[in-house]
C-alpha cells in the first residue's frame, strides 16, 4: 500500500497549501454539502487527513511524526488536541471523567505513547493503525465534545450580553464540532472515503447493519442535530433580544444526544475486535485495537458502573500476561458491556446486531430485583438517580462544580418517560411528593424554608464559604441529596400510598408503582439484586450497609456489608407490596407507620451517633471530616426532636465553630455521652412523635474504646453505647450523669434554624461530612 512519508507530505503541502482550496472566510462544505459551515474551517477539518497519514505511515515512527508534527506548519496537530486540553476543557463533564479515569490531564497523549511503548519493536502496519485509531477516538473525539460543550455556554453568555463572544453565541463552535466530526474527503454514507468519526460510524454501520437514508443511523442523527443547533443559533435563539431563555438548555440537550450517539461506533468497533480476537486468536492483531476502543468507552462506565468498569478494564486493557486478556470469556464480557449501554446514553437498537446475528441485538434491561425486592412496575429510570449522585461526587472531587451543578439542577441519568429530558435532584427536592410527607411540616417550620434541601445543596455547589475544600463542598451536596431530599421523598411516597389506599378512587396499579418508586429511591440502580447490595451504591441503603459494622447489625455471612436494618426495610417493602395488591389498607398503614418510617429514621440516628462519636476520637484533618459527618445527620432529624434533645444536639453538634477543630482536643470529647442519652430519651419518651416509634434495637450498639470518653466511673474495658440502655460495660451499668429535665409531651419545636441559617453558616459548613466518602 502506498504511504506518504512526513517529509514528502510537508513538501506537497508547500506546493499545494490547503487554504488555496477555498477563498478566505468562505464556508466549508463537508461530506458533499451534508453540512455547510459559516466559516472557513478547512484547516480544522484537515486534521482527519492527519489520522489517515498516521495509519498509512511506513512504520510506527513515521506515524508518531504525523501525530506530533502534522502535515504542515499552518494547522493544528493531533498531539496538540491533547496537550491543549487542560487549559481549554477544565471543568467540562466528559473531559473531567476521562482525565480522572486516566489520572492524567493530557491523558489522550499519554495513551498514544503508552500504546507505542507496549510494543515499540512492532513496526508493522497494525501498530500504525492502532495509534491512528487512538488519536481519533481520544483526541478528536474529546475535542468534538469540547466544541459541543462550548456551544451551550457561549449561547448562555450571549443571552446575558449580546456583546459577549466573537462568534454569535456558539455558531463558530457548532461548525467546529461538525468540521472535526466529518473531516475532509468524506462522501455521504461511504466507509471507504473520509477519515474521521463520521467514517468510523460508517464502518460500524457496515458491521452492524444500522442504516438510515443511505448512511449510518448514528451519522443521520448526529448531522440532523448539528443542523438543528446551527439553525437555532442562526435564527436568533441565542440573541439577547430575540432569543428564548431556555435556548442554552435546548442546545445542551442536543449536544448531549450527539455525544451519546458518538459512543455508538466506539462500542461497535470494540465488539468487532473482541469477536475477531476470540475467533481468530491473533493476539497482536486485535488485542491492541480492543484496548484502543475500550479506553474510549471505559471512563464513562467508571462514572456509572464502577465495579463493572474495573472488571472490563482488567480483561480488555492489553495486559502484559496475554493469558489474562479477555479471560472472562467473550459471552460474559459482552453481557457486562451491553448491560451498561445506558451509561453511554445509548440502546441495544443503536448498536444493532453484529454480522447478520452472529452477535444478536441485545435487549435493553428493565427493572430487575432491587436489593432483594422485585418491582411489579418499571422503575428503572427512577433508580438511575443514584448515578447522578455518583457523577456529581466525581465532578466535585475534581473541582468541576459547574458541571455538577448542572446535573443537580437538570439531571443527567434518570430520564422522564418517553422524553430526552431528565428528572433532577432539585426537581425531587421541590416536588409535591415531598410535601405529602407527614414529616415535612416540621422541617418547613424548623428551616423556615420549604426548599430547605435545595438551599443546603446550593451552599455546597456555589461555594458560599471560600474556606471549604472540594471534598467538604461535595459532602454538603451529596449528603443533603441523600439524607434530606431522597429520605423525605421516600417518606412522602409512603404516606401518599397509605392515604390513597383509603380513598374511594384509589388505583391499585398506581399505588403499586409508587411503592416501587420508594424502593428505587431507597436502593438505587447500583446496589444490584442482592439484599446486601454492592459497594457501588450511593443512597440510604448503602449508608446503612456501612453503618451496620459500627453498630453490630450486619447479617451473618454477608462480609459485614449486609445490614439487618436494611433487611427489615426490604422485607417490609415486600410485605407492603402484597398488602396493596390485597387491598388491606389497615395493614399497609401499619407497615408504613410502624415499620418503614421508623426504620428509615433509625438509619439517620445511626449516622448522627456514629458522627458524634467520631468527633470525640480523632484529631487534625480527620477531626474536620468527623465534624462534617455529623451535621447533615443532625439536620435530618433535628426538626423531629423534643426541645431537650434538640438543644443538646444544636449545642454539641451544630453549634461547634469550625476553628474548634484544632487537632489538640476533640471538641465532642465531653459531649458524646450526653448526645447518646439525649437520643435515648427522645426515642423512648411516651408520645406519638415519629422518633418515638423507632425500635432502639434497630439502631444497635456502638462499641467504643473508653479511654476516649470522659466518664467519672470508668475502667479500661470496651464500652457499649446504646440508645436502648445508655452506657454499659461488660461488668456493671455505669451512670453517665445526665440530669437535664425531661421534656414533657410532644410539643412541636420552635424554629432553631435562625441559629444555623445556611446563608451565614460558613464556619458551620466545615462541620459537614460524608458517610459515603470513600467508595
Amino acid at each position: 500500500m502506498f504511504r506518504l512519508a512526513p517529509a514528502l507530505a510537508a513538501f506537497v503541502a508547500v506546493l499545494f497549501p490547503t487554504p488555496l482550496l477555498q477563498p478566505v472566510n468562505a464556508s466549508t462544505e463537508l461530506a458533499e454539502g451534508l453540512y455547510t459551515t459559516s466559516y472557513d474551517l478547512t484547516n480544522l477539518a484537515t486534521l482527519s487527513k492527519h489520522v489517515w497519514h498516521m495509519e498509512m505511515a511506513m512504520d510506527v515512527y513515521d506515524s508518531l511524526l504525523f501525530y506530533s508534527e502534522g502535515m504542515d506548519d499552518t494547522s493544528k496537530t493531533l498531539q496538540s488536541l491533547s496537550t491543549d486540553a487542560p487549559e481549554k476543557m477544565a471543568g467540562e463533564f466528559h473531559y473531567t471523567l476521562y482525565s480522572k479515569a486516566n489520572n492524567n490531564a493530557t491523558y489522550a497523549d499519554n495513551i498514544i505513547w503508552s500504546l507505542y511503548k507496549k510494543d515499540e519493536d512492532d513496526s508493522t502496519d497494525i501498530m500504525s493503525k492502532v495509534l491512528a485509531r487512538a488519536a481519533l477516538t481520544q483526541g478528536v473525539w474529546m475535542h468534538v465534545t469540547h466544541r459541543l460543550h462550548k456551544v451551550s455556554s457561549e449561547c448562555a453568555e450571549r443571552l446575558k450580553d449580546a456583546s459577549v463572544g466573537d462568534y454569535n453565541g456558539g455558531s463558530h463552535a457548532i461548525d467546529e464540532a461538525a468540521a472535526l466530526y466529518i473531516g475532509i474527503e468524506q462522501m455521504v454514507g461511504d466507509y471507504t472515503k473520509g477519515h474521521s468519526l463520521y467514517n468510523l460510524a460508517e464502518r460500524g454501520r457496515f458491521q452492524f447493519h444500522t442504516e438510515t437514508e443511505g448512511q449510518a443511523t448514528v451519522n443521520a442523527r448526529v448531522v440532523t442535530l448539528l443542523r438543528e443547533t446551527q439553525d437555532m443559533i442562526k435564527t436568533g435563539a441565542c440573541d439577547a433580544t430575540d432569543g428564548g431563555g431556555d435556548a442554552p438548555l435546548q442546545i445542551k440537550s442536543k449536544s448531549d444526544q450527539i455525544i451519546s450517539q458518538m459512543a455508538v461506533p466506539l462500542v461497535q468497533m470494540l465488539i468487532h475486535n473482541m469477536y475477531q480476537h476470540d475467533k481468530n486468536d491473533e493476539y497482536h492483531r486485535y488485542a491492541p485495537l480492543v484496548e484502543v476502543y475500550a479506553r474510549a468507552v471505559l471512563p464513562q462506565l467508571a462514572a456509572c458502573r464502577p465495579l463493572l468498569s474495573k472488571n472490563l478494564e482488567h480483561n480488555l486493557l492489553f495486559p502484559e500476561d496475554h493469558n489474562k486478556f479477555m479471560s472472562d470469556g467473550l459471552e460474559k464480557l459482552l453481557e457486562q458491556l451491553q448491560g451498561a449501554y445506558h451509561c453511554l446514553g445509548i440502546t441495544c437498537a443503536d448498536v444493532g446486531s453484529y454480522k447478520d446475528e452472529v452477535i444478536p441485538e441485545c435487549v435493553d434491561p428493565s427493572t430487575e430485583m432491587l436489593v432483594g425486592y422485585e418491582p411489579v412496575s418499571d422503575v428503572t429510570e427512577h433508580s438511575y438517580i443514584d448515578i447522578d449522585i455518583l457523577q456529581m461526587r466525581i465532578l466535585m472531587d475534581e473541582g468541576a462544580f459547574d458541571a455538577a451543578k448542572h446535573i443537580y439542577m437538570h439531571g443527567r441519568n434518570s430520564r422522564w418517560k418517553n422524553t430526552n429530558e431528565f428528572r433532577s435532584l432539585q426537581d425531587l427536592s421541590s416536588s409535591g411528593e415531598i410535601k405529602k410527607s407527614g414529616l415535612f411540616p416540621a422541617f418547613k417550620e424548623y428551616f423556615g424554608d420549604e426548599d430547605y434541601a435545595v438551599t443546603v445543596a446550593m451552599e455546597g455547589l456555589d461555594g458560599a464559604d471560600d474556606g471549604l475544600t472540594n471534598r467538604q463542598r461535595r459532602t454538603v451536596v451529596v449528603n443533603s441529596s441523600v439524607f434530606l431530599t431522597l429520605f423525605m421523598y421516600i417518606v412522602g411516597i409512603l404516606h401518599d400510598v397509605r392515604d390513597d389506599c383509603f380513598s374511594e378512587n384509589k388505583s391499585v396499579r398506581n399505588m403499586a408503582h409508587m411503592w416501587d418508586k420508594a424502593v428505587a429511591y431507597f436502593a438505587g440502580s447500583l446496589e444490584g439484586p442482592r439484599i446486601w447490595g454492592s459497594p457501588d451504591g450511593q443512597l440510604q441503603h448503602r449508608a446503612s450497609a456501612r453503618l451496620c459494622r459500627t453498630f453490630g447489625r450486619c447479617i451473618e455471612g454477608s462480609d459485614d456489608s449486609g445490614s439487618v436494618l436494611n433487611a427489615r426495610i426490604v422485607t417490609a417493602f415486600t410485605e407492603g407490596q402484597t398488602l396493596i395488591k390485597e387491598g388491606n389498607c389497615a395493614k399497609v398503614a401499619s407497615v408504613v407507620d410502624g415499620t418503614l418510617v421508623p426504620a428509615l429514621l433509625a438509619q439517620l440516628v445511626q449516622g448522627l451517633l456514629s458522627g458524634v462519636y467520631n468527633m470525640s476520637v480523632v484529631a487534625g484533618v480527620y477531626e474536620q471530616d468527623a465534624m462534617k459527618e455529623a451535621l447533615i445527620f443532625a439536620l435530618s432529624i433535628l426538626p423531629l426532636l423534643n426541645d431537650e434533645a434538640a438543644d443538646l444536639v444544636e449545642r454539641y453538634v451544630v453549634g461547634i465553630p469550625a476553628e474548634s477543630g484544632s487537632g489538640v482536643e476533640a471538641p465532642m470529647k465531653d459531649g458524646v455521652l450526653v448526645i447518646f442519652n439525649a437520643l435515648q430519651r427522645a426515642v423512648t419518651i411516651n408520645s406519638d412523635d415519629y422518633l418515638n416509634k423507632i425500635d432502639c434495637e434497630d439502631v444497635g450498639t456502638l462499641v467504643v474504646e473508653q479511654e476516649y470518653l470522659v466518664v467519672e466511673q470508668g475502667n479500661d474495658l470496651l464500652l457499649r453505647l446504646s440508645i436502648c440502655g445508655g452506657l454499659d460495660d461488660d461488668v456493671n451499668d455505669v451512670s453517665v450523669g445526665f440530669n437535664a429535665k425531661q421534656s414533657s409531651g410532644s410539643a412541636r419545636r420552635k424554629p432553631h434554624f435562625a441559629a444555623i441559617t445556611l446563608s451565614l453558616m460558613g464556619s458551620y459548613l466545615l462541620l459537614i461530612s460524608s458517610l459515603l466518602i470513600n467508595y
